[in-house]
């Protein structure tokens, strides 16, 4: 008797040990997001491609850090224009720059800080692309 409480104990243990680690882990956001590799800054980077409406309303809000293997997010829009990016759930400072249709820096934002949130960073120029990596 005592067995079979102990195995019910043991397997409740593993379980409750299983729930816990999935639910304290950070969410991997590179299962959602698309991923890509791209030349930046004369490197190559991989990065989280963010290319719905959802996605890059989403965009890095929530994380503390990227996803093992990845430099940065890249935003791809439809068109060009002046996109706007806030820290809005931000918990890490970020290093914006605004690219154009050739991948070319058109602005840029540096060491921009959560507790910019709610001023909104536009670019001098219309961009294509908007690609955030960790402050650095």
């Amino acid at each position: 008797m005592w067995y079979a409480l102990a195995g019910v104990l043991l397997l409740s243990g593993i379980v409750l040990l299983y729930v816990t680690s999935i639910i304290n882990q950070p969410t991997l956001i590179s299962t959602a997001y698309g991923q890509q590799s791209i030349a930046f800054q004369n490197e190559n980077i991989d990065v989280l491609v963010a290319d719905t409406d959802e996605k890059r309303i989403q965009g890095l809000s929530g994380r503390s850090e990227l996803p093992a293997g990845f430099e940065g997010m890249l935003f791809i829009f439809d068109e060009p224009g002046f996109h706007g990016i806030w820290m809005k759930d931000m918990l890490i400072p970020i290093d914006i720059y605004w690219l154009d249709e050739q991948f070319e820096i058109i602005d840029q934002e540096m060491n921009v800080s959560p507790d910019t949130f709610p001023e909104t960073f536009t670019p001098d120029a219309p961009a294509k692309y908007v690609l955030e990596i960790p402050a650095g």
